[in-house]
């Protein structure tokens, strides 16, 4: 069609070759839109690194090519798609503040331990599970509005309502004597010695052991390893900041002259007192001094002071025997916890 054209208007040049500018103009714009939608039938699914390339070349192609109904089509499918994949994302993240939103009003926090009802079974200690380090599978069954709770003694989870939880250590006397279960009497155990070891982690510090704090694989979470305890504890740095606030010099110092004139006169079962004998090894672990200088001078024994850097190895602290006058205050310590001074 074009070389006919260019037989009959042959005498006219100028025009001959505006004429033949604008078919080809043309020719090559339709060219490109057949192209384009080639490309879009082929390729429906592009990978997430190239996304954002192919968003913004068709949002090109959707301005030049405005009187195109079915490129429109094709980009506003495009553009739906892309649409659903951000709704998803924020309704996964909305569901996991929407619980945790929830979870405050009732006064309770990630990490929180607590008490949780399942069915026919009693009360069970377990604590609020922050979902980042949850499976995909466990995430896929959240529920809407409830926070995810990690349970002792058999590893168990479930999603629950905040309003159905209880806090852990004012309800402990009660709820630690509901049953004499073999299964319950260990996750009463191990939620002891968590609560335990939250206590100690007030205490617990760099100073001996470098490797003792450890950035965990989700931002503003660490792995500790706390002295006389299962090594890889994990612990936001909000659950840190509040355990070394929860030690009172004070009050632990008053605990200890109490055991020791009066052992028989505290519960040794109630939770305070789990609590304070915690903090109080705790600290007894942190103040401890290996090098004796009062034992070196008495007995003329030549002793270096050991380095700070003990710990080559993570998980590994340097125990050596205490001795001189070091050791007696360890006795008479652990004497009095243990409730065998008497007055």
């Amino acid at each position: 069609m074009i070389h006919a054209e260019l037989q009959t208007k042959n005498p006219n040049g100028e025009e001959e070759k505006h004429r033949v500018s604008s078919i080809e103009s043309e020719q090559q714009e339709a060219n490109n839109a057949r192209d384009s939608t080639i490309e879009e039938e082929e390729e429906p699914e592009e990978e997430e690194s190239r996304a954002s390339e192919v968003r913004s070349e068709r949002s090109f192609d959707y301005d030049v090519k405005d009187e195109e109904g079915q490129e429109r089509l094709a980009i506003g499918d495009y553009k739906s798609l892309w649409s659903e994949f951000d709704d998803f994302v924020a309704s996964e993240n909305n569901g996991a503040m929407a619980g945790t939103s929830r979870a405050l009003i009732y006064g309770f926090e990630v990490g929180d331990m607590v008490w949780g009802k399942v069915k026919s079974h009693p009360r069970w200690p377990g604590h609020i599970f922050n979902e980042a380090f949850a499976t995909s599978s466990v995430r896929r069954t959240r529920r809407e509005g409830h926070v995810l709770v990690a349970f002792f003694g058999d590893s168990s989870y479930g999603w629950f309502d905040p309003a159905e939880l209880i806090k852990f250590d004012v309800n402990f006397a009660e709820k630690s004597q509901q049953t004499n279960s073999r299964t319950f009497i260990k996750a009463v155990e191990e939620a002891t010695d968590e609560a335990s070891r939250r206590c100690a982690l007030g205490l617990a510090c760099r100073c001996r052991n470098k490797y003792n704090f450890r950035p965990a694989n989700v931002p503003g979470y660490f792995v500790v390893d706390v002295p006389d305890y299962e090594p890889g504890g994990v612990y936001s740095a909000n659950q840190i900041m509040k355990a070394r606030d929860g030690f009172k010099p004070g009050e632990t110092l008053s605990f200890v002259k109490q055991l020791a004139v009066g052992p028989n006169g505290s519960d040794q079962d109630s939770f305070e007192f789990i609590k304070n004998r915690a903090r109080t090894f705790a600290f007894r672990k942190a103040v401890f001094e290996e090098f004796d200088e009062t034992y070196a001078q008495a007995f003329a024994v030549q002793s270096s002071r050991p380095s700070n850097d003990t710990a080559k190895v993570p998980n590994q602290l340097a125990k050596e025997p205490t001795r001189g006058i070091v050791f007696l205050v360890n006795v008479l310590c652990l004497f009095a916890m243990c409730g065998l001074l008497r007055s």
